[in-house]
């Protein structure tokens, strides 16, 4: 991952973040009692909040802070995702790539994404404004059996799934609203 930027632009707020990250594996084990590898970890490195002394800017009343200025152009590609249950395979996304863009000055960032299911394939897209109150997403798959990934969105949104089954063989639109709900 390269960060491009000199210390004077970093200072004054300004971030040009590029990279290729190449072979990422990603191996989700959901165990008996429901809980995943992702989880067990993620709670054993759960950051502890750390009180800030000074004000935050857009606290006080009339202030305005100037946003940073931040260019994103971050890639993945070759990398695999496995999703086990109590050892048996559900799910492997191989062949995955995944692309995050935004320029600089914008709010916007792009994402998408496409890889080879067992079954089939999938690409998606989403623009996420994190101004905004809802995002728009888009995904095209062939064979992808929503029930095999409940465990790694388990694991990301933990509680925020009622139910997740039905096989995929075309295009799922979804908004996505602030406060972690799906439509």
């Amino acid at each position: 991952m390269l960060f491009r930027s000199s210390l004077g632009a970093l200072v004054f707020g300004e971030l040009d973040a590029r990279g290729e990250l190449v072979g990422l594996a990603v191996h989700v084990e959901q165990h008996e009692d429901g809980a995943t590898n992702l989880q067990r970890l993620a709670a054993a490195e759960a950051p502890q909040p750390v009180a800030s002394a000074a004000p935050d800017a857009s606290d006080e009343e009339g202030a305005t802070a100037e946003r940073p200025q931040f260019a994103l152009d971050v890639r993945l590609r070759d990398g695999a995702v496995t999703i086990r249950r109590e050892g048996e395979l559900l799910e492997a996304l191989t062949e995955f790539a995944c692309a995050a863009r935004s320029a600089s000055g914008s709010d916007d960032v792009q994402i998408e994404a496409s890889g080879k299911l067992r079954a089939g394939d999938f690409a998606a897209q989403l623009r996420v404004d994190p101004r905004a109150e809802t995002t728009d997403a888009s995904l095209v798959a062939h064979g992808l059996d929503l029930a095999a990934w409940r465990p790694l969105l388990d694991s990301l949104m933990p509680g925020q799934w009622t139910a997740l089954s039905g096989k995929v063989d075309g295009e799922v639109r979804a908004k996505l609203h602030r406060g972690d709900q799906v439509e």
